[in-house]
């Protein structure tokens, strides 16, 4: 997928075209120059530019066939900017062209329809199409088209919470004949994906960090952002939120670089809000929430939707907002689970779980615990948390003129948690933490952790 520095040969190809007076040359060059500038450029608005360039050639030619490619690529780079008239730019396509080309899938309209399916959660639809590519993928047997088949039957499985099946065919793969010759970045993107569903959050934080460094090598933009969104989320899981913090905050710039305006594209802007609000930074959230959702409200991205309810609702219970936290939560639940994402939901359980904790309904904390590693568990897939859970904090008698937020810090601290894990378990900063017991110190006369745990050991 190494595309960079091809400016200086598109522009010679398209003065011969023009010259040559050929539309269908022209078409062709125009869509070249429109992947270009879309994998490795990254400047989406100039693939726009071009694939509609591409359009306009592709119909004075009157072939239907490299009309239907062109119409494919627009509505591809309309996805992307947000714009909602690419279902019906697709479905021009899919007119134009019944069947597609082997050895080609990755421009025809049919990969791209598995593609939207995806973006819109119609995981059946996804993969029914994908069954009718097969057909094709084995008649060219282009390593292409089968990789990109391979590597969307992972997607697939890995959002349905079939873990096993992610993995085996991600393994598959990694061993196709041809792999040694093919772009890594998209191999280690996808097994990362697997692992997510079906292995450890570690090995698939270790392939996304290699897909990140095989993507930047080659120039490959959509696989660098994507590996740096998965990458970024599986460190949040993992409690290393400063880390993901930066990691999405770095996607954020990129996609808003290349002009993505679909949220469906690369969801991180939930995670990114969930580690801002960890991290006291709740006005930046709080924006890129409301930001985020008037264009998921705009393109009717249901998932998309759902999870930043997961991320408000993070939000709401460290400003203190109980009802409105749970409400997000139980309607972040309900659509997962009617959308069949089974891992999403397991992730909501596994939020309000530290919700019921923090308000220390303990009982029900643990049975929503049990739930989503029920869910995870039917997925054959790692549970979405550090392997090292924090202790149950037991119950305390806290000082009655300390706040109810005082009152939560002081109950982990008598249950022997350090700042760190304090603040991983109330969704706060270290800083807030800290800020919070200096606060309780000053209320109860002392001036020290060891103090207060004395104080609390004696109640």
């Amino acid at each position: 997928q190494a595309l960079a520095g091809l400016d200086g040969i598109l522009a010679r190809a398209l003065a011969d075209a023009e010259a040559a007076e050929d539309p269908a040359l022209l078409s062709a060059v125009h869509l070249r120059g429109a992947w270009h500038a879309h994998l490795a450029l990254g400047r989406n608005r100039r693939a726009h530019d071009a694939a509609r360039a591409a359009v306009r050639c592709a119909e004075l030619s009157q072939d239907p066939e490299a009309q239907a490619i062109a119409l494919a690529m627009l509505a591809r780079i309309e996805q992307l900017r947000g714009q909602p008239a690419h279902p019906r730019i697709l479905r021009r396509a899919l007119t134009l062209a019944p069947d597609p080309v082997p050895g080609a899938l990755i421009n025809s309209p049919h990969w791209l329809a598995v593609r939207f399916a995806l973006f819109d959660d119609r995981l059946d639809e996804a993969a029914h199409r994908l069954r009718q590519l097969a057909p094709h993928a084995e008649r060219g047997g282009s390593h292409a088209d089968r990789a990109l088949l391979l590597r969307g039957a992972v997607e697939i499985d890995a959002r349905a919470g079939r873990g096993a099946a992610a993995v085996r065919n991600a393994r598959r793969l990694a061993e196709l004949p041809g792999a040694e010759r093919a772009s890594p970045g998209p191999v280690w993107f996808t097994a990362a994906l697997a692992e997510l569903s079906g292995g450890s959050l570690e090995e698939a934080l270790r392939f996304a960090e290699q897909g990140s460094a095989a993507s930047a090598q080659e120039h490959d933009q959509i696989f660098l952002t994507r590996c740096l969104a998965l990458s970024g989320t599986i460190r949040l899981l993992l409690r290393d939120t400063a880390a993901a913090a930066d990691e999405l905050r770095r996607v954020r710039v990129m996609e808003q670089d290349q002009g993505i305006r679909d949220p469906a594209t690369i969801r991180y802007h939930a995670d990114l809000a969930e580690a801002l609000a960890a991290l006291g930074q709740t006005a930046e959230a709080a924006d890129l929430l409301a930001q985020t959702r008037l264009a998921a409200e705009r393109l009717n991205r249901r998932g998309v939707l759902a999870s930043l309810d997961r991320a408000e609702a993070i939000l709401k219970a460290a400003q203190g907002d109980h009802a409105r936290t749970d409400a997000l939560l139980r309607r972040a639940d309900h659509t997962f689970n009617t959308l069949g994402l089974p891992l999403e939901r397991g992730r909501v359980l596994l939020t309000r779980a530290h919700f019921e904790k923090r308000q220390r309904r303990i009982a029900n904390a643990r049975a929503l615990h049990s739930q989503a590693e029920a869910v995870f568990r039917r997925a054959q897939a790692p549970l979405w948390e550090p392997a090292a859970k924090a202790p149950e904090p037991a119950a305390a008698a806290p000082a009655p003129d300390l706040t109810a937020a005082e009152q939560r810090v002081v109950a982990l601290v008598a249950d022997g948690l350090p700042n760190r894990e304090i603040a991983a378990t109330l969704y706060l900063s270290i800083k807030t933490v800290e800020a919070v017991l200096t606060g309780v110190y000053r209320k109860l006369g002392i001036r020290s952790r060891t103090q207060l745990a004395v104080l609390l050991r004696d109640d």
